[in-house]
């Protein structure tokens, strides 16, 4: 019998994995076979462990494209077995580079590819994945922006779905998030960042820089509507699921979410959501 949190993710979590590229099928076989939220991570991580050795034979017979796909699929379990898993961390941060040494693969393989950008900010760097629309000289640009548990791993569905349409794609590890969460944490004033990635990709020449806009999910929307109020540069904004105060919200949260929140926050002591 799965346990209360197992039940949860189960039930609530299915729609948002197979939108961002989990296959049905692995969600239901993987899920099936968990009982305790402890087991969560290693069940997801051993799905991409599958899907990276038929991506390595695949590369070995030289079928690029479809070892490309394997390797996505490898990233997105890895990804969403550690999302908001938070009981070891130090099993949490391997997923992680699991996660992003599997989507790094995989787009480079795929067409179009992507380029690795760091945007200096705060002392340190934010990491993105930028792509953009082959056939196209100078396309318009979307700032991917994700939430509390998401990382710039989970948008290569969204990104396909633009980059068809003719729009260049910057998928960012903002503070607080993927990589970019070991060197700076969440801030609430995300136009500062999107500032950031602005100045760097604006002045690109093989860019529209006039034309540049923003998709925020969850509290990816409330940082996009930040943006939108002080960022001049961005024309067009998309909240998608946003939140007005997530102080509020976060207090009525799982403890697997409170937890991921005081992780990106870098908080060095724990308290209850009602605390």
């Amino acid at each position: 019998m799965p346990d209360d949190q197992v039940r949860s993710a189960i039930a609530n979590w299915g729609p948002r994995f197979t939108a961002q590229g989990v296959d049905p099928n692995d969600f239901a076989r993987v899920t099936a076979g968990i009982e305790r939220w402890e087991d969560w991570l290693g069940a997801w991580c051993a799905n991409g462990d599958l899907h990276a050795g038929l991506a390595r034979e695949a590369q070995e017979r030289g079928c690029l494209r479809t070892a490309g796909e394997a390797w996505i699929a490898a990233a997105v379990s890895y990804h969403f077995g550690k999302f908001v898993w938070m009981l070891d961390m130090d099993a949490h941060d391997a997923a992680a580079r699991c996660a992003v040494a599997a989507m790094t693969e995989g787009l480079r393989l795929l067409d179009p590819a992507a380029e690795r950008i760091e945007v200096p900010f705060g002392g340190a760097a934010m990491v993105g994945h930028l792509r953009r629309p082959p056939g196209v000289d100078r396309p318009p640009l979307v700032l991917l922006i994700a939430g509390l548990d998401s990382t710039k791993e989970e948008f290569h569905a969204v990104e396909n779905t633009l980059l068809a349409r003719g729009l260049a794609t910057f998928s960012l590890d903002g503070p607080g998030q993927g990589e970019t969460a070991r060197a700076l944490h969440i801030r609430p004033d995300f136009e500062a960042p999107a500032a950031a990635v602005l100045d760097v990709l604006c002045a690109r020449t093989d860019l529209d820089g006039g034309r540049a806009g923003l998709l925020g999910v969850s509290l990816g929307g409330y940082y996009g509507a930040r943006a939108a109020a002080f960022e001049p540069r961005l024309r067009a904004v998309v909240v998608s699921g946003g939140c007005y105060d997530y102080g509020a919200l976060i207090r009525d949260r799982s403890p697997h979410s409170f937890a991921t929140f005081a992780y990106g926050c870098g908080a060095a002591t724990r308290r209850s959501p009602s605390g």
